[in-house]
């Protein structure tokens, strides 16, 4: 992935920070 492996910190900092995901919806997707 473009992210390398800072991928999972990112995903981690998504859920914290933007729980309902309604900061770029679509940028990550979670499943």
């Amino acid at each position: 992935q473009h992210f390398g492996d800072r991928w999972p910190m990112i995903l981690e900092a998504k859920r914290k920070f933007d729980p309902d995901g309604i900061m770029a919806p679509g940028f990550i997707q979670y499943e």
